[in-house]
């Protein structure tokens, strides 16, 4: 078996006169840098993977932030058109109450005016009936005035009459008495 050569610390770079102690070194030297670019390596693509993954890590939060506001939004709108909903529903209420009680109104407005029609109507014919039996009554009353007026006329006659009658009768009483006198 060979012989180990005794480990050399890098640093140590004598003149080696050996060419089997140079090469064994350059090979270690160039293992060392190899694994030193390696680790170099190694740690860039660490590196380079974790600002990666933090990125994705500021990406995934705000993607979440804005999954949170959506999701808030989406809440606040579903809430809202809750509430749009009842008071449509409520407008939609209203306007059938409306609707039945304005229909409720002209029926009644249609009685009421039946109901006057009727009154009309039965005013007009008893006016006429009035108007009729004022007619009537005028009638009367002018057949009475002219009873009345010739009742008056007959009565001034035979008042006259009396008076001429008692004016004879008087005459005649004062004849008697005088001619009983005589």
């Amino acid at each position: 078996m060979e012989e180990e050569e005794p480990e050399l610390p890098i640093f140590y770079l004598p003149l080696l006169t050996d060419h089997s102690a140079l090469s064994s070194m350059t090979t270690r030297i160039f293992l060392l840098v190899a694994n030193l670019i390696g680790i170099l390596a190694l740690t860039a693509v660490i590196i380079g993977q974790w600002l990666r993954e933090r990125d994705s890590h500021a990406r995934f939060e705000k993607q979440a932030d804005r999954l949170e506001q959506t999701a808030t939004r989406l809440d606040d709108e579903t809430k809202r058109a809750g509430a749009l909903e009842a008071d449509v529903a409520q407008l939609k209420e209203a306007v059938h109450a409306s609707v039945q009680a304005r229909q409720a109104a002209e029926a009644e407005l249609a009685k009421i005016i039946a109901e006057r029609d009727t009154n009309i109507a039965t005013a007009n014919q008893i006016t006429g009936q009035a108007n009729a039996s004022v007619e009537a009554a005028a009638d009367k009353v002018a057949a009475w005035e002219k009873a009345v007026s010739e009742r008056d006329g007959r009565i001034r006659s035979l008042t006259a009459d009396l008076t001429a009658t008692r004016k004879r009768l008087d005459e005649a009483i004062a004849e008697l008495k005088q001619a009983g006198a005589r």
